[in-house]
């Protein structure tokens, strides 16, 4: 008998998350569950062996997207070979050629960092190309440019850059996110979620990267851009039939309007839609929150995981 497990359970026993077990599989299409007639994935066992292998060889320094087409038993060879070697600086991809480890997450911040100091938006852009490649969706939001966008900001009062190197950052990295975005699947039927700032608050980066996260949980994301007034949220909540908003507070941490905007958004959304809140600014907002009864959001894995409770049973995964 051929046993199934649900993807919580494979998240245990593969040592992934769930979330980034979903990416590896819609986007590099590295396993192939079964569904069952509610449209829930289910896990083999050799699922899940798969999911191992194909961990520990991204632990070695290989992105997902080098690995995912291999077959098991290249994927144990490459594991041998590591081993042999030592584990040292280089692994084998295939038979053949040696390839180098992909580089840190903080070496690809001090890429992008050089490339704003230079004001060479090309190559922030392809260094942000290259850190998604290496480290994958998730650690290039949360480990590259959230702590990318936080140093800019310290140079930026320290006087070390000038208003033009932010501007310029800015701008690159929303053109590199709203092409992510862009490429995104997004189901007719899937759950649905707005996400956006509040009015007046104009940072995007954080609302674009929980934009992309809720598309690949597999959420319809219905996205309004930053400074977005409360009226205009609830009405694309009433036409879209979401049944979540998400909203990023950046910058400022003390904006006195945003208790309001807050209480008024949940009249008019009413307690049935999630109110979810999360940004670098958001621990100056929690008596606001509380209020109108949001959730506070820490970070983008617990965004995600937090999506997953709020599927529809039966909805698309």
């Amino acid at each position: 008998m051929i046993y199934k497990y649900p993807i919580k359970v494979a998240a245990a026993r593969s040592g992934l998350t769930t979330h980034l077990i979903r990416i590896w599989e819609r986007r590099y299409g590295a396993v192939e569950p079964s569904r069952t007639p509610s449209n829930r994935r289910m896990y083999s066992d050799d699922d899940i062996q798969r999911l191992q292998l194909l961990r520990e060889v991204t632990a070695t320094g290989m992105s997902i997207g080098q690995v995912a087409d291999l077959g098991d038993e290249e994927l144990r060879a490459i594991l041998k070979s590591n081993r042999a070697a030592g584990g040292g600086a280089s692994v084998s991809e295939r038979p053949g050629p040696v390839r180098p480890r992909g580089m840190s997450a903080s070496s690809h911040r001090e890429n992008c960092l050089s490339a704003v100091v230079n004001f060479d938006a090309t190559a922030l852009e392809e260094a942000l190309r290259s850190a998604s490649v290496d480290l994958g969706q998730m650690a290039l939001f949360e480990e590259v440019l959230t702590p990318f966008f936080e140093q800019i900001g310290r140079l930026w009062r320290d006087g070390e850059l000038k208003v033009a190197h932010e501007h310029m950052a800015s701008s690159a990295v929303r053109s590199f996110l709203g092409a992510m975005l862009a490429r995104g699947r997004m189901s007719d039927t899937a759950p649905g979620i707005v996400v956006t700032t509040p009015s007046g608050h104009s940072h995007e980066a954080g609302a674009l990267m929980a934009a992309i996260t809720a598309v690949s949980q597999g959420w319809r994301v219905v996205y309004l851009g930053p400074d977005t007034p409360t009226e205009d949220v609830a009405g694309a909540v009433a036409r879209s039939g979401a049944s979540a908003v998400a909203m990023s507070l950046v910058y400022p941490p003390d904006d006195p309007h945003v208790a309001g905007e807050l209480s008024r958004l949940r009249e008019m959304i009413g307690l049935d839609t999630a109110l979810i809140v999360g940004g670098r600014s958001f621990p100056h907002y929690m008596e606001a929150l509380r209020e109108s009864g949001a959730v506070a959001i820490g970070s983008l894995r617990e965004f995600a995981d937090y999506l997953d409770t709020l599927r529809p049973s039966g909805a698309q995964a």
